[in-house]
């Protein structure tokens, strides 16, 4: 190579950087006026959208009431229960009702008898619950093994069925984490039940051995209890019952005579 054509190639060379220096001098302050024409703010576009942005699906949510007697305190309880629920859910707008499933002054020591708890659990298995909300797990249930078999089953649909208990501030959504604490709670709640039947018990046989007059309904045999005279008590027929037994003596009478 020729002394002439290396230095053609070292002018070539360095006009090349001149010219991306001069470039990048020109894009520099570019960008400065712009900056400057916007008062120093850049204006970054945000990316572009795959597609149209979904609505996020509302949680249907139900809650469970129960009280175990037909007291007038804890009807109202029941009532207070039933309000409350509702207007949580209600004023949620996230959330979409899904019923509001009770039962009424029955034990929780079993769920056989308490209807509205089954027909809940059938609409979770359903698909039309995502979320079931209950005063606490007393009300929930009052025997363990029903406790955490309905909790376990609750869990392993799909998708799971989350339980909330607001008394406690727990949620049960199956992953394990307040498993053991449930368990404690649930044995505590049976025990508890299991006291209270047992003092009621006592209460009944003492009352029975001091000839105290206390029955748990009203018209017991068809009788009811007179207060007319004291200090003596007198068990009156009731006038139903009288009238179908006046009437079959009648018809008695009729036939023998």
């Amino acid at each position: 190579m020729t002394l002439a054509v290396m230095a053609d190639n070292s002018f070539k060379s360095l006009e090349n950087r001149r010219g991306r220096k001069e470039r990048r001098r020109q894009q520099l302050w570019e960008e400065i006026r712009q900056n400057q024409g916007s008062g120093g703010v850049i204006v970054i576009p945000p990316p572009p959208k795959a597609g149209p942005q979904m609505e996020r699906q509302k949680l249907r949510v139900a809650a469970y009431c129960r009280v175990s007697t037909q007291e007038e305190e804890q009807m109202g309880s029941f009532d207070m229960q039933v309000h409350h629920f509702t207007k949580r859910i209600e004023g949620n707008p996230q959330w979409e009702m899904a019923g509001i499933y009770q039962d009424e002054g029955l034990s929780a020591t079993t769920v056989h008898k308490r209807l509205g708890f089954q027909k809940m659990i059938e609409d979770a298995k359903a698909g039309k619950i995502d979320l079931i909300l209950t005063k606490s797990i007393s009300r929930f249930g009052r025997n363990i093994v029903d406790i955490l078999g309905n909790l376990r089953t609750l869990s392993s649909l799909e998708p799971p069925v989350s339980v909330e208990f607001e008394t406690e501030g727990i949620t049960h959504t199956g992953d394990g984490k307040n498993s053991l604490l449930i368990i404690l709670l649930s044995a505590l709640a049976e025990m508890e039940s299991q006291q209270k039947s047992e003092a009621i018990k006592a209460g009944i046989r003492w009352r029975m051995a001091e000839g105290v007059y206390k029955f748990s309904v009203q018209n017991t045999l068809g009788y009811y209890c007179s207060f007319a005279k004291k200090p003596q008590k007198n068990f009156k027929l009731s006038a139903k019952k009288e009238e179908r037994l006046n009437g079959k003596i009648n018809r008695l009478s009729a036939l023998t005579f």
